[in-house]
């Protein structure tokens, strides 16, 4: 019933407060999917009072049982210190988790703490790794950062076609760093693309709609 109320399926009034309740009966008979459903509900304050803590907690049930969507929620919480007390050794035990069962949003996760050396020493072979494997499943900010690493020659020779078509699938999403990107690559006529000043400016608009400051400090420059 929580689905249905979630989602106002089959003539059923979407209605958050129901769907928390039917939920959370599943949740503390121990249904993994309904702790997460919980535990997402709390998270935005949907159905009910918006508690980090209590989040955390019915994610973490779910998240132990094997739950993919829970784990890397789990270790998200656990590197922002939310609901629960920081602890970066757990936040990357619950990415690694998630990233087995294959899940883009930790591969993501792991890939760039592991390129940026953020959380975890620098690695970068282990960053086009798991890059690589979320780009795959359409994840779109590995998408611009693996083609970043192609781009410049991180742990692969360079190759700018291949750069090119990952920034364009990023692109694609609405990825405004990959605009930019893009945006470079027709600005300058390079990686086999052939120079397009104004396919160049369009993109460099694009990307500053989005919100980049470097594509709207080159608007503005150029006129």
């Amino acid at each position: 019933m929580g689905y249905y109320y979630e989602n106002g399926k089959e003539g059923i009034t979407q209605d958050y407060f129901k769907a928390f309740y039917y939920y959370k009966l599943s949740a503390d008979q121990g249904n993994p999917h309904s702790q997460n459903k919980v535990g997402n509900l709390y998270k935005f304050g949907k159905g009910t009072v918006k508690d980090d803590k209590k989040a955390a907690e019915y994610l973490k049930l779910s998240a132990d049982q094997g739950n993919p969507h829970s784990q890397f929620a789990v270790g998200s919480f656990y590197e922002d210190g939310r609901g629960v007390e920081r602890d970066i050794d757990k936040a990357i035990h619950y990415y690694q988790l998630s990233a087995i069962q294959g899940n883009s949003h930790a591969l993501y996760a792991l890939g760039y703490h592991y390129h940026h050396g953020t959380l975890i020493p620098q690695d970068l072979s282990l960053a086009l790794k798991y890059y690589t494997q979320a780009a795959v499943q359409g994840n779109n900010l590995s998408q611009y950062y693996l083609g970043y690493m192609y781009e410049n020659g991180e742990r692969v020779e360079v190759n700018h076609a291949e750069a090119v078509r990952l920034y364009t699938l990023s692109a694609d999403k609405g990825n405004f760093k990959a605009l930019f990107k893009l945006a470079g690559y027709y600005a300058q006529g390079k990686g086999g693309i052939a120079k397009d000043p104004k396919k160049a400016r369009a993109l460099y608009k694009l990307s500053a709609d989005k919100g980049s400051k470097l594509a709207q400090m080159i608007i503005i420059c150029s006129g």
